[in-house]
């Protein structure tokens, strides 16, 4: 089996069908999980077989059904990216309202609705680690996909990874605007975390320079890279973010909110991206971020490799 089929396996067999016989043929003992349900820095998890058994029992005792949707499944050499929606009905009103007042959203149906983008790690054919973005900050689903049909024409200098690593350094780290028409096509869907009714958006360059704009008169941004991971069009971007704010008053609204904020008073953040990149420009990108997700991504618990640091202006 390819690492994909690994992933469909764990997702379709274990979570949709409930199986939890093909556990230990999928999960490594331990595994590692970076959430951002947990809202601290470095949110680590280590789990045993056994903590994944009643991980996976709990969750069965408490849904009537669960289904995770896939939107796409990317494989990356060991690293598998998965888009999905996700669709949960409880067993009974008392968990159904205990979800609501932690915020989850439920459709007309009684349904909770939520949607994510998760990046699984592979070794000896078992998953071994995984970034995850999820939880009630993430309401609904992720609306149709935009740009299935187009494709690369024709070869570039630069490779998908390398238009995205371009993109963020010109475009964010050194507040570089003229990046837009370089590296985005002159329309790009953007499918948001946002609001459930807020599905996706399609953006033009002008919009996006205002985007810039508006971003670099609040404060000054800092990506940095967990994972770069490269599959055929599509690029996964897990990135840690310092945004160093310009505004006591800005400042102060993050503090209200929780935000963590470091020895040089700049915001800590975390998410994750995949992006649609077709002749050399992106057409579509998925952003798993919001101003919830606390603190930053910890080191990989399996892997040295780190991608090399983007440059920066400050």
């Amino acid at each position: 089996m390819t690492a994909a089929d690994i992933v469909r396996n764990y997702v379709d067999v274990v979570w949709n069908q409930g199986d939890l016989s093909r556990v230990r043929e999928l999960l490594a003992d331990p595994s590692y999980r970076h959430d951002t349900d947990i809202g601290v820095t470095q949110s680590l998890s280590v789990f045993t077989l056994e903590d994944q058994f009643e991980r996976l029992k709990h969750a069965q005792q408490h849904a009537g059904r669960i289904h995770f949707e896939i939107i796409k499944l990317l494989e990356q050499g060991d690293y598998v990216t998965m888009i999905y929606d996700l669709t949960y009905q409880p067993k009974d009103s008392q968990e159904a309202q205990s979800m609501k007042d932690k915020g989850y959203y439920f459709n007309d149906a009684g349904e909770m609705q939520s949607k994510g983008i998760e990046v699984f790690r592979l070794k000896d054919n078992k998953i071994v680690e995984t970034w995850i973005t999820q939880g009630p900050w993430i309401p609904g689903h992720w609306g149709e996909t935009k740009t299935d049909e187009l494709s690369s024409s024709e070869q570039h200098s630069n490779s998908p990874r390398e238009v995205i690593r371009e993109y963020v350094t010109r475009m964010w780290n050194k507040a570089d605007a003229s990046a837009i028409e370089d590296y985005l096509a002159p329309l790009c869907w953007r499918h948001d975390a946002g609001e459930p009714d807020r599905q996706f958006m399609q953006f033009d360059h002008a919009f996006q320079r205002q985007r810039a704009h508006e971003g670099y008169e609040n404060g000054k941004f800092n990506f940095q890279p967990i994972l770069l991971l490269e599959s055929g069009e599509y690029v996964t971007f897990v990135w840690n973010l310092n945004f160093m704010l310009s505004k006591e008053e800005l400042i102060e609204g993050m503090r209200q909110r929780g935000a963590e904020l470091d020895e040089d008073g700049a915001v800590l953040m975390k998410g994750m991206e995949v992006f649609h990149v077709v002749d050399g420009k992106v057409v579509e990108v998925w952003v798993g971020q919001c101003w919830d997700f606390k603190g930053h991504w910890g080191a990989s618990q399996t892997v040295d490799d780190a991608p090399l640091p983007f440059e920066v202006k400050w």
